[in-house]
């Protein structure tokens, strides 16, 4: 497969994804600001197709005998749906063709796939962590291949007579694999093995991501003409190349969810409404799909969400009574997230618990045998190496120095977001703010 057509299936892929998730805020009513529904579609067709996948999985149903086909009917319903529900404000929004928005994520699409376009599979198969990549991919394989309770029910010596990688991918069907399954359904759909779909298929994620960030920016009345540029820095800068590099799937698929999901979150407390800024049904498909993807982030993010909950509740006694929609709510909520999530939580509870031992009971020093870069995090950040003779901070002057004008920077630019969101101002195009986020972004 050559480049060129690697990326073309990538932007058939952003767009299937866009055409899902606006399809299914079209079936579920959803109204919010057309920018921000335009934002979050790829991000709901993202969570619907890692369900729809996971539950194909669970049928034992072989993804290269359907993915196709199924693609194919998806996209026409689809497009039969949005005419028959049209996501409201969409035909007659002008918002959505506007520089503001179109500029800074066809910059993102640019720079995360400039890599793959200088350097093609060398690059793309060159990179770091081979083993969490093989793993991915060989399950990705096994999925499209066979259905997933025979190779469960085979003995190693079976498998490894049908194909080496069969008793691995075993073991691994154990744990999380609905990122490798995603990758099953896309790359059969365009008719390419997962081994040479798997890097446009991260990278297109990490274009979803922006979306992610631009709705989280939205629902926190911080999109302004100059914050909306600070998901580019996010995704094309260090911590995405780095994420790229050493192929953190599960990750990469997880993040738009989970910054959707933030965004609803600190929603909370900037403007009154329903307690679920996306619907019930709609934050039920992105938690189960969380939690499908990368169930160790679920832990982290519940005690959050509970406690952000306790105090708007707690809030809303204090001040009109117990607010019973909000209770109703939830109480919807949380039985539709069970219900979509029930049939893999025995399996992703365990795994979860399993990682969490491994991370407390961990070899120390671990992270700095993995990740190099953290034995110094001023030459670290800036990709120039590790040099330990010159010392832990003052190796390098020119680093330190580069170090701490971007960090004056960003946070300059954090401080005039938050002034903004404060006031409830939005930007006319002031230059001199323009030109302290670009600086921040070179």
């Amino acid at each position: 497969m050559s480049t060129a057509n690697a990326l073309i299936c990538a932007v058939l892929f952003y767009g299937f994804l866009v055409l899902l998730g606006r399809a299914t805020i079209g079936l579920c009513r959803h109204r919010s600001d057309p920018l921000e529904t335009h934002a979050i579609s790829p991000v709901i067709g993202l969570a619907v197709l890692t369900l729809l996948v996971t539950y194909l999985g669970l049928l034992g149903i072989p993804l290269d005998a359907v993915s196709r086909n199924l693609a194919l009917s998806i996209a026409i319903l689809a497009t039969i749906s949005l005419a028959s529900h049209p996501v409201p404000g969409f035909q007659n929004d002008r918002i959505l063709i506007r520089l503001e928005y179109l500029a800074p994520l066809f910059v993102t699409a640019l720079l995360v796939t400039l890599p793959f376009i200088i350097g093609g599979y060398q690059f793309a198969i060159l990179r770091g962590n081979g083993t969490d990549a093989f793993n991915y991919v060989a399950v990705a394989d096994a999925l499209s291949r066979f259905p997933m309770d025979w190779i469960l029910a085979q003995t190693k010596e079976t498998l490894t007579a049908q194909s080496p990688n069969l008793a691995v991918v075993q073991d691994l069907l154990r744990e999380r694999w609905s990122t490798s399954a995603l990758l099953a359904f896309a790359s059969s759909a365009f008719g390419v093995s997962p081994v040479e779909f798997e890097y446009v298929f991260t990278v297109t994620l990490m274009v979803v991501l922006f979306n992610a960030l631009v709705a989280a920016l939205s629902a926190t009345c911080s999109l302004t003409r100059l914050t909306v540029w600070l998901p580019v820095v996010f995704v094309v800068g260090f911590w995405g190349q780095f994420t790229l590099d050493i192929r953190a799937f599960s990750q990469i698929a997880s993040l738009p969810i989970l910054v959707t999901l933030i965004g609803w979150l600190l929603s909370q407390a900037n403007r009154p409404g329903p307690i679920f800024r996306y619907g019930v049904l709609l934050t039920a498909i992105l938690f189960a799909a969380l939690v499908f993807q990368y169930p160790e982030i679920v832990v982290a993010f519940l005690p959050g969400a509970g406690l952000v909950f306790l105090i708007r509740l707690w809030r809303a006694h204090r001040e009109s009574g117990l607010a019973t929609e909000d209770v109703k709510a939830l109480v919807a909520a949380s039985f539709a997230t069970l219900l979509l999530s029930a049939p893999l939580m025995k399996l992703v509870i365990g795994f979860a618990l399993k990682q969490g031992h491994l991370a407390v009971n961990k070899p120390p020093g671990w992270e700095t045998a993995y990740f190099v870069w953290m034995k110094n995090p001023i030459r670290g950040l800036w990709g120039s190496g590790v040099n330990p003779s010159f010392g832990y901070y003052f190796d390098n002057a020119f680093a330190v120095v580069a170090f701490l004008v971007t960090l004056t920077l960003t946070l300059g630019v954090v401080a005039r977001a938050a002034m903004l969101v404060s006031t409830r101002q939005r930007l006319q195009g002031n230059p001199s703010e323009t030109g302290l986020l670009l600086l921040a972004i070179s």
